[in-house]
């Protein structure tokens, strides 16, 4: 089984302010590393990193979130492409997701995940054999 995780989960790894989440967070993503099972996309690094260093409650040295991001791209990354793109707005028209949700999606398949982790979404939801789960409900 491999796993996508969305960036707000990776987020809460280094959350101190929301313990349960992190605890969770932290929980999934060793288990997933464990099994080599981890896909991750360049959206993902690019959103981490600008999150990192925006949000007050979270912020990060400009080095934490440079080495955080040098971690999770050593895992499977999809790349960010034109047919990505394509592919994700195609989904926005069928669908009621904005396209940043559409791109994580279509990442999320690209990249051969069975599970997408994520609390943006509705839970729960299968999106072409991704399954959608949030792991705080």
């Amino acid at each position: 089984m491999r796993v996508f995780f969305d960036t707000n989960i990776l987020i809460y790894l280094f959350d101190d302010s929301a313990s349960a989440k992190r605890e969770r967070a932290l929980e999934l993503y060793r288990d997933a590393a464990l099994h080599d099972a981890i896909v991750m996309s360049a959206q993902i690094l690019n959103e981490f990193f600008t999150v990192a260093l925006r949000n007050p409650v979270r912020t990060m040295s400009i080095e934490a979130a440079e080495r955080a991001v040098r971690n999770f791209a050593k895992f499977p990354l999809v790349s960010l492409d034109a047919e990505l793109t394509l592919k994700a707005i195609e989904r926005v028209k069928k669908s009621q997701l904005n396209f940043w949700d559409a791109l994580v999606i279509e990442a999320a398949l690209r990249g051969g995940a069975d599970v997408l982790y994520s609390e943006d979404m509705h839970h729960g939801m299968d999106f072409d054999g991704v399954r959608l789960v949030n792991p705080f409900v």
